[in-house]
C-alpha cells in the first residue's frame, strides 16, 4: 500500500513538474507576443503619421496646381472688357505656332 502511495505521489510530483514548464514555457510565449504586439503598435503609429504627411502634401499639390490654373487661365484671357477679335479661317499664330486652314 506504501508503495502504491508513493508511486503516486511521483506521479503527481511529475505531473506537477510538468504544468510547471508548461506554465513558464506559456509565460515566456506572452512575454514575446506583448514585444511583438508593441512592435506592430509602433509600426501602425508610423504608418498613421506617414499618411498624415502625404495627405497634407497631396492637400497642397492640389492648392498650387489649381493656382497655376488660375494664373494659366488668367494670362492667356482678354482683360475684362475687351473682347477677343475673331480670326479670319486661314490664320497663323505666331505666338501659338499653330495655323488654322479650312
Amino acid at each position: 500500500m506504501i508503495d502504491s502511495l508513493r508511486n503516486r505521489v511521483g506521479a503527481t510530483v511529475k505531473t506537477m513538474g510538468d504544468s510547471h514548464q508548461m506554465a513558464g514555457a506559456t509565460a515566456s510565449q506572452a512575454d514575446h507576443a506583448e514585444t511583438a504586439l508593441d512592435n506592430i503598435l509602433t509600426a501602425i503609429g508610423l504608418i498613421v503619421e506617414q499618411s498624415q504627411q502625404i495627405a497634407a502634401a497631396a492637400e497642397q499639390q492640389t492648392a498650387v496646381s489649381q493656382g497655376i490654373g488660375r494664373s494659366a487661365r488668367s494670362a492667356t484671357a482678354p482683360p475684362k472688357g475687351q473682347r477677343v477679335p475673331s480670326k479670319p479661317a486661314n490664320s497663323c499664330s505666331a505666338k501659338w505656332g499653330t495655323c488654322n486652314r479650312p
